[in-house]
Parts: C-alpha cells; structure tokens; sequence
C-alpha cells in the first residue's frame, strides 16, 4: 500500500498566489485594446472574505505602449498579470469578474487562473547568437505611431535576445518612432526556429556604418493561452542559443563543459535587459 501524499492539482499556483497577495507584491496588467497593448503598474491586496478572487489595485500612471488607448477594463475581459516571486519571473491570465473605481484608483477582482507560470531570471538575461547560427529578423509596423506607416518592414539580423526581448541591427531608409508596435518575425535554419511576436521598439541607437541598433520589448505574451506558449517557446530558444555559447566557449578554450560552466560565462557573455 503506498504512503505517498498526492497534492492537490492546483496547490503550486494556490502556493503562489498566496505568497503574493500576503506580501502585496506589485503587479503589471497587460490588456489588448482595439490598436495595441496597454500596461497598467499595480498590487495585490489582500483577499477579501468570503470571495474566491484574486484583488488587484491600479494607479492612475498607466503605460501605453505605442501610444495607443487601451479599450478599457471591463468584466468578462482577459488580462495577463505579470510579477516576481524571488529569482523568478511569474505570469498568468485571468479573467475580470469584477471592477470598482474610487480615491484615483481602480481595483478590479479576478477569477482564479487556470496556471501560473515561473520563469528562470536566467532566460531573461541578454544572449547572443552562437557563431554559425544567425538568425534573421522581420519587423512589420503595428497602427498607432505617428510617422510610421502601418505595414512598413524592415529587415535585420539579431544582436542578442531575451524572454524579454531583443536587439537587432538592421539597415535604414526611413525614419522611425521609438514607442511603435511591431510585429516581429524571427527565424532561425541553423537552429530550426521560427517564431512571430509582437514587441514594441523602446530605443534606437544611431547607424554605423549604415546599420542602426533597435531594442524591442516583446509584449502580450502572458495575456493568452496563445501567448504562454510564445512565451515559453522564446525562453526554450534562449537557453539553447546560451547552451551553444558554452559549447563555444569550451571549444575555444579546450576546457570540459562543468568548468566552462562554473568559469561565469554568463556574467562575461550575458547582459541583464
């Protein structure tokens, strides 16, 4: 007869959650209006008797990425919630049961998610691509800027990546406007990859040599279902681009892969975004 203890299905995400709303830890809600994503910085307060809701609390300083409007929180909408839990990124998708508005801020209740999701802080560490294995870049223009068309395209290669985002070189014939939305193509044959996100580009750097330097922060991913896999199919990507880069590194210096491990690489060949 076997002693084992079965847990309850849902007792890490309840484990989670717990954690969080005891402490108050602050919280992103992403959600999806008609044009774009919009963020929203808040915190978990404490659950309120007798309801199986998950409260959270919003400011008035809501970011708009793209500089687009987002359509309001209403119930019945999907958000995504993202945090940190220690060395750990956590994202998860609810669903607004109820909202309330009062003292310049906005409190909205939602159900239970169905998971929540703990990333390594490590796939959120910036990583180049291994030597051989280039990736190609596509970014088609989102609408909501101003001076970019929607549909415009530019072609680049990858600098380095992240879960968070990515940085590309990519060479110019037009302006461009830092807070657009892009639609952002990826695609490996070295690595057999291929992935499309969306990313909103947060600074350019000034060409040399005719290329310019875009850092993009991908958006949405932990809004949807859809979006968890994206999510983590990009964090699976960046492991194996940093595991190709040890390989490198063990290759080049004729050393067995434990020491090339514990020699740091990740601090001399990764950058936190």
């Amino acid at each position: 007869m076997s002693t084992t203890a079965t847990l309850p299905a849902n007792f890490r995400r309840d484990a989670i959650l717990q954690q969080v709303i005891a402490r108050g830890t602050r919280v992103t809600v992403t959600e999806r209006g008609e044009n774009g994503w919009r963020m929203h910085p808040g915190t978990f307060l404490p659950t309120r008797s007798g309801e199986a809701l998950i409260w959270v609390e919003l400011g008035d300083g809501s970011c708009h990425p793209g500089g687009v409007e987002g359509a309001g929180l209403a119930p019945g909408r999907e958000i995504g919630l993202t945090f940190r839990r220690g060395h750990k990124k956590c994202i998860c998708c609810c669903t607004i049961e109820r909202c309330e508005s009062g003292g310049g801020m906005t409190r909205v209740g939602l159900r239970l998610p169905r998971q929540v999701q703990e990333l390594q802080r490590r796939v959120f560490e910036r990583t180049e691509p291994a030597k051989g294995c280039p990736i190609e870049v596509e970014l088609r223009a989102l609408p909501g800027g101003t001076s970019a068309a929607a549909g415009a395209v530019i072609r680049g290669s990858l600098i380095d990546i992240s879960a968070g985002g990515i940085r590309v070189r990519a060479n110019l014939t037009g302006k461009i406007e830092v807070g657009v939305g892009y639609l952002c193509s990826l695609r490996s044959d070295a690595a057999r990859m291929a992935l499309t996100v969306e990313a909103v580009l947060r600074h350019a750097e000034a060409p040399v040599d005719g290329a310019a330097s875009l850092g993009l922060q991908f958006i949405g991913l932990e809004a949807s279902t859809q979006g968890y896999e994206k999510l983590l199919g990009l964090a699976r990507f960046v492991k194996s681009l940093q595991r190709r880069s040890v390989r490198t590194v063990e290759q080049n210096a004729g050393r067995p892969g434990l020491s090339a491990v514990k020699s740091g690489h990740d601090r001399v060949h990764t950058r936190p975004h």
